[in-house]
């Protein structure tokens, strides 16, 4: 589902475009898909990291929080997560949910639950969804776009 934000973005970008006969139109937009593409492949793969250099990053910076954190265990797969004396959260391992909602609305660890993976000695990348793992990033953009034949052809 495309956002308003990302229409509108796309509606501006190719603005001029849609002043061009149709197949102009239609080839400049599949230019300009074949750029984006061999960046994007190019770009993803030069990654050595697990995690996108988008997600490392923010993972990284969940980590300065993380320092302040308290973990107590609850049982097995329950954590509660607190600074200082302030009201915790609550991690469940077991199905990756957090009280603060992030964990779940994101796919991916909220400071809270990298506080638990720390606590337990795992890797806090590990919880994140499949769709931020580099691997995933690189087959992405993994297809060629060719360029259209010939309108004659």
């Amino acid at each position: 589902m495309m956002t308003s934000n990302n229409a509108e973005s796309l509606n501006a970008l190719f603005k001029k475009d849609r002043e061009l006969p149709i197949l102009a139109m239609i080839e400049h937009i599949c230019s300009k898909l074949q750029q984006w593409f061999y960046d994007r492949r190019k770009k993803s793969q030069n990654c050595t990291s697990v995690l996108t250099p988008a997600q490392e990053d923010r993972l990284f910076k969940t980590l300065e929080v993380v320092k302040a954190l308290f973990v107590e265990p609850l049982d097995q797969f329950r954590f509660s997560v607190r600074y200082g004396r302030n009201v915790g959260y609550i991690i469940d391992l077991n199905d990756n949910t957090c009280t603060c909602r992030q964990f779940q609305l994101e796919s991916f660890p909220c400071a809270h639950s990298v506080a638990v993976a720390m606590y337990k000695g795992f890797p806090p990348h590990s919880l994140r969804s499949y769709y931020y793992m580099a691997d995933f990033w690189k087959a992405a953009y993994a297809e060629t776009i060719f360029p259209l034949l010939n309108e004659v052809e």
